[in-house]
């Protein structure tokens, strides 16, 4: 079996043992802080804005290894979702809720359109972000990167142009929105 690559190895950045935790601060937004890691880039200010949005029980360090390899093309930004890392809580951890916080921290941040990464909660997170507000994701004919939670199948790239006729996510096998899932409508969906 040949082994896949992103990219050839010359194009990667070295990693040379663990990565320390990027800088971060918390950022107060609507009355609520936000805490927000920043990838040293390797390009400057011309690299692309990229948000990585961590999973349940996760924060803002688990994007460090990836948004470190993805330095010399995007300029990353992860966040601490509410009530995660340094974040304070957040009034509901519905997704829609969540989802909402993601869209004001691009808002706030002046930096959209951007890449958007998710993994796991944040990936559901992430495509209703591009579902709700397509204008805020780069390249939204592209889709989204994510995984959706509970098992569900990877949601590789629902075009977001798809995910906003379809608030409900039926595009995506109803993953983004949490329907349709064989055990049924998720609570916090």
């Amino acid at each position: 079996m040949k082994r896949a690559r992103l990219a050839p190895d010359s194009d990667l950045p070295p990693m040379d043992g663990v990565l320390p935790v990027w800088p971060g601060e918390a950022v107060p937004v609507d009355g609520r802080d936000v805490y927000v890691r920043r990838t040293p880039t390797m390009t400057g200010a011309s690299s692309e804005p990229a948000l990585y949005v961590h999973g349940l029980g996760g924060s803002s360090q688990n994007w460090t290894d990836l948004a470190f390899l993805l330095s010399r093309r995007l300029d990353g930004e992860a966040i601490d979702l509410p009530g995660f890392g340094y974040s304070d809580p957040g009034r509901s951890y519905a997704i829609a809720t969540m989802a909402e916080r993601v869209i004001r921290w691009i808002e706030y941040s002046g930096r959209g359109p951007v890449h958007l990464f998710g993994n796991s909660l944040g990936g559901a997170i992430t495509v209703r972000v591009a579902g709700t507000r397509p204008d805020l994701v780069a390249h939204p004919d592209a889709g989204v990167a994510g995984h959706a939670v509970h098992g569900s199948p990877p949601v590789a790239a629902v075009p977001a142009a798809a995910a906003a006729a379809d608030p409900a996510g039926r595009a995506a096998g109803g993953q983004a929105a949490g329907r349709d899932h064989p055990g049924g409508d998720w609570p916090w969906a």
